[in-house]
C-alpha cells in the first residue's frame, strides 16, 4: 500500500516559480490625476516625465528615494479641464531629435464657446534641462468638435520610427457615436491621425497618408475607432498598438495599420454594435477582445515589453483596465493573455523609462508602480492534520465533526464521496469510504490539501476513467455522444453553463454506448467530452423559443428578516447566498422553480447575505430582527470556510469570493492535474476579498484552485476551463 502526498510535489514545484509583482516607484512622491508617462528618449537620461490632466507636466529623477518633483510644463491657463471628465491635458511625446532641438508636444483639450476643441502644440525646453517655457508655445493642429459631449476626445501621441507624430482622437462622445464620426473620412473623430511636425510650425504636412489625392481628409492615417486610450510603437516590430475602449460589450486592442477601419460604431469587438447594419466589408478586427463580465470595463492600453528585469515579459504586450486595476499581459504570437496581478487600482496609463522597463499608475491616489520581477515563492501549502487510512479497498476518515468538510475524488477527480455541514449529511467523528474499484483515489483534508491511497481488492482492477474517446455531433437540435462506456463522464451545460444533463458511472444512469440529448430551444450548448475538454455546440431549428437570458440588473430590498426581489420574469436566474457563500435560494428556467415577479426569501438568522441579480452580480444584504439566533460559526474546526467560485465552467475569466477568509493574509494558487502550479496570488488583510482571475491563457482542462489564509484551514476547487478566444 503507497501513500502519495500531494504537497511534496507543490513544494518541489514551488522553488522554480518565476512571476512579476508591482511596487510604489516613488515612495515619497504622488501626483494630481496622472495620465500619462514619457521618458525623453536621451540615452542615459533616468528621469520620468508625469503628465497631470489638469495641464501641468511634472519631471522626477528616477530613483526610489526621491522626495521632490519639478513643474516641467503649467499650461492650465490654457486647458479645458473639468474633474471626473475625459477632458484635459492627456498626451506627451518628445521629439526624435529631441536631444538636440529640444522641441516636445502636447495633446489637450480646449474651449471654443460651448465646444471642445481638440489642440496638438509644440514647446521647447529651456537652458535649464527641467524646465519648459509656456510662452514657447506653437499649435500644430486644432479642430472643434461637432457635437456637445465632454467625452471621448482621444488624446495619445508618439512619434512613429518614420518620424511622424501619430495622434489617437476619439469618435466625440455620446452613446453609439451618435455623429457617425468614426465612419465618416471627412471627419478627424474616431481616427489615428499622422502628422509631419518636420515641415515648419504652425502647421505640419501630410505626405505619405492614405487619403492623399481620394476622398477624405489628408491627416487620417487610419478610422472606425471609438476611444483608443493610450497607444505605442513597439520599435523592434515598427507596429503600432493601441487599446479602444469599447461602450456596452467589449474592449479591444487593435494594432494600427495604414488606411484600415477598425470597424467602429459597426463592431465592438468582434461583434456587431447595436444591431448597426450594413456592416462594413473592410473592417479589421482586433488582435485581442475581453468581455465586460467580470467587472473590466475601460481598456487602458500599454506596451510591448522590450525591457531587460523581467525576462518572461519579453515581446508581450502589457495592458489593464482602468475599472477593474486588473493588468494582464498578451502572448503576442497566439495573442492569449495571462493575468500579471489584480491592483484594485484606477489604471489610467502605462510608461516606459529610458531602459525601457514599464511602469503604471494609480489615477486616484497620483502614485506611480514599477513592475518588477518576483522571485520569491509562496509558502507550501499545509499538511494535513485530520486521520486518514487505508486498508485494502476503503479509506477511513477520524477525528472529524459536524463543521468539517471532506471530499474523496476518483484518479479522474470526480468527487465519488462527501461530507459536509450543508448537503444534509455532516461529517460524524468517524467516516469511511469503500471504493468499488481499484485504482488512485485522493481525499480532501480538512485543510484543503491532498492525500492519495492506492486501494486494491475491491473486486475490480478497472477503476471508472474516462475513456477519452468519445465524439460529439449534433442534428437540429439535438446532441448526441458516441464511443461510450460505463466508466465515462459526460456532462452536457447552456450558454450560462447550467448543467442540463450529465451521465456518470456514479449517478445511477452510466453512459451507453450512444447518449443523446435534445434541447429545449435554440442556442449555445457546451458538452463536457470524456476527456474533460469542452465542445461548442450551436443547435438551431428547435420548437422552443430562444434560450433564457438574463436582462440585466433586477430590484432587490429587504426588511427585517426577508429579502425581496422585484421585476422578475421567468427567464431570470436569481441565488441567495449566507454569509459562508452556501446557496440559501434560487429560483431558474432549469430548475423546475421559474422566477415569479417577485420572489422573497425568508432568513433563518440574522447576518450578511449576498443576491445573485439578474445580471450575475451580488448584492450584500445585512439582515437584522430575525426570530432565529445567528449562524453558528464553522471557525471552531476552522475547516467550514469555502470559497465560492464562477462562472465555472469559465471561459476564462474567473469570479472567485474569498469572504470567508477576510481580514486574513490569503494565498492563492492554482495548478493542472499533475499539480504544475499555473498562477499564485497574494491578497492582503485589507484587499477585496472578490476576485477577478483570468486564466483565459491557459489550455482548456481541469485545474485546482488552492486558498490558504494564516489563520484558517486551506479549500481546493477543481475546475473546468473552456477557452473560447
Amino acid at each position: 500500500m503507497t501513500k502519495l502526498i500531494y504537497t511534496t510535489l507543490l513544494l518541489l514545484l514551488f522553488s522554480t516559480l518565476h512571476a512579476q509583482t508591482f511596487q510604489d516607484a516613488f515612495p515619497n512622491l504622488s501626483f494630481s490625476r496622472p495620465v500619462d508617462i514619457q521618458n525623453s528618449g536621451i540615452p542615459g537620461d533616468d528621469r520620468l516625465f508625469i503628465v497631470e490632466q489638469d495641464g501641468r507636466i511634472r519631471v522626477v529623477q528616477n530613483n526610489s528615494n526621491t522626495s521632490s518633483s519639478s513643474v516641467f510644463l503649467d499650461i492650465r491657463s490654457r486647458v479645458n479641464f473639468t474633474n471626473g471628465q475625459e477632458k484635459g491635458l492627456l498626451g506627451l511625446a518628445f521629439h526624435p531629435n529631441y536631444q538636440q532641438n529640444g522641441q516636445f508636444y502636447v495633446s489637450y483639450t480646449g474651449a471654443i464657446g460651448s465646444l471642445i476643441r481638440i489642440i496638438i502644440e509644440r514647446y521647447t525646453v529651456s537652458s535649464n534641462p527641467n524646465f519648459a517655457n509656456s510662452n514657447t508655445a506653437c499649435q500644430v493642429i486644432a479642430f472643434n468638435k461637432n457635437q456637445f459631449n465632454s467625452n471621448h476626445n482621444g488624446g495619445s501621441i508618439a512619434f512613429g520610427p518614420d518620424g511622424r507624430l501619430y495622434a489617437s482622437v476619439g469618435d466625440g462622445g455620446g452613446g453609439n457615436d451618435p455623429q457617425g464620426n468614426a465612419q465618416n473620412l471627412n471627419s478627424l473623430f474616431g481616427k489615428i491621425l499622422r502628422l509631419n511636425v518636420n515641415v515648419g510650425c504652425p502647421g505640419y504636412g501630410t505626405d505619405g497618408n492614405p487619403l492623399v489625392g481620394a476622398n477624405g481628409r489628408n491627416e487620417i492615417y487610419a478610422w472606425g475607432l471609438r476611444n483608443s486610450w493610450r497607444m505605442s510603437w513597439d520599435f523592434q516590430t515598427n507596429r503600432l498598438w493601441a487599446g479602444d475602449v469599447g461602450q456596452g460589450q467589449r474592449e479591444e486592442i487593435n494594432i494600427i495599420q495604414r488606411g484600415r477601419n477598425y470597424g467602429w460604431k459597426f463592431y465592438e469587438g468582434f461583434n456587431v454594435a447595436n444591431g448597426n447594419s450594413p456592416t462594413p466589408s473592410n473592417a479589421v478586427f482586433p488582435v485581442f477582445s475581453y468581455n465586460h463580465n467580470q467587472g473590466d470595463r475601460s481598456i487602458t492600453g500599454g506596451y510591448v515589453y522590450r525591457g531587460s528585469e523581467n525576462g518572461s515579459l519579453n515581446g508581450r504586450y502589457i495592458f489593464g483596465d482602468f475599472v477593474s486595476g486588473r493588468i494582464w499581459s498578451l502572448n503576442t504570437g497566439n495573442n492569449s493573455r495571462s493575468l500579471l496581478f489584480d491592483t484594485n487600482f484606477s489604471v489610467s496609463t502605462f510608461g516606459q523609462d529610458i531602459n525601457d522597463e514599464l511602469y503604471f499608475t494609480d489615477y486616484g491616489s497620483g502614485k506611480i508602480y514599477k513592475i518588477i520581477s518576483d522571485n520569491t515563492p509562496p509558502p507550501p501549502p499545509p499538511s494535513g492534520d485530520g486521520s486518514f487510512s487505508a486498508s485494502g479497498c476503503t479509506i477511513s476518515l477520524s477525528g472529524l465533526n459536524g463543521d468539517d468538510f471532506v471530499k474523496i475524488f476518483d484518479a479522474g477527480f470526480n468527487e465519488v464521496w462527501t461530507c459536509n455541514p450543508y448537503n444534509g449529511s455532516p461529517c460524524s467523528s468517524n467516516e469511511s469510504f469503500t471504493a468499488s474499484s481499484d485504482g488512485t483515489y485522493a481525499v480532501q483534508e480538512r485543510d484543503g490539501t491532498l492525500t492519495r491511497f492506492e486501494l486494491t481488492g475491491c473486486g475490480s482492477s478497472n477503476p471508472p476513467t474516462n475513456s477519452g474517446s468519445c465524439s460529439v455531433s449534433s442534428q437540429n437540435c439535438t446532441i448526441t455522444i458516441s464511443n461510450l462506456n460505463s466508466n465515462d463522464f459526460v456532462k452536457i451545460f447552456d450558454e450560462d453553463f447550467n448543467e442540463l444533463w450529465t451521465c456518470n458511472p456514479y449517478n445511477g444512469n452510466p453512459c451507453s454506448g450512444n447518449e443523446s440529448y435534445t434541447a429545449p430551444a435554440p442556442g449555445t450548448y457546451f458538452v463536457q467530452e470524456c476527456d474533460d475538454s469542452f465542445t461548442r455546440v450551436n443547435l438551431t431549428g428547435c420548437n422552443g423559443n430562444t434560450p433564457p437570458t438574463n436582462p440585466g440588473p433586477c430590484g432587490v430590498s429587504s426588511q427585517n428578516c426577508t429579502i425581496t426581489i422585484g421585476g422578475l420574469n421567468s427567464n431570470d436566474f436569481v441565488k441567495v447566498f449566507d454569509a459562508g457563500f452556501n446557496e440559501v435560494f434560487v429560483c431558474s428556467p432549469y430548475n423546475g422553480n421559474p422566477c415569479s415577479g417577485n420572489e422573497s426569501y425568508n432568513a433563518p438568522t440574522p447576518g450578511t447575505y449576498f443576491v445573485q441579480e439578474c445580471d450575475g452580480t451580488l448584492t450584500p444584504i445585512t439582515l437584522t430582527d430575525c426570530n432565529g439566533s445567528t449562524r453558528n460559526s464553522a471557525s471552531s474546526n476552522l475547516a467550514a470556510l469555502d470559497i465560492q467560485i464562477s462562472p465555472n465552467p469559465t471561459e476564462g475569466d474567473l469570479s472567485v469570493n474569498l469572504s470567508d477568509f477576510f481580514g486574513q493574509e490569503i494565498d492563492l494558487f492554482l495548478t493542472d492535474l499533475s499539480g504544475k502550479i499555473y498562477l499564485t496570488k497574494k491578497i492582503g488583510r485589507d484587499q477585496n476579498p472578490i476576485l477577478n482571475l483570468d486564466i483565459s491563457a491557459f489550455r482548456n482542462g481541469m485545474y485546482f484552485l488552492y486558498v490558504k489564509a494564516e489563520n484558517r484551514k486551506g479549500v481546493v476547487k477543481k475546475i473546468s476551463l473552456i477557452n473560447t478566444y
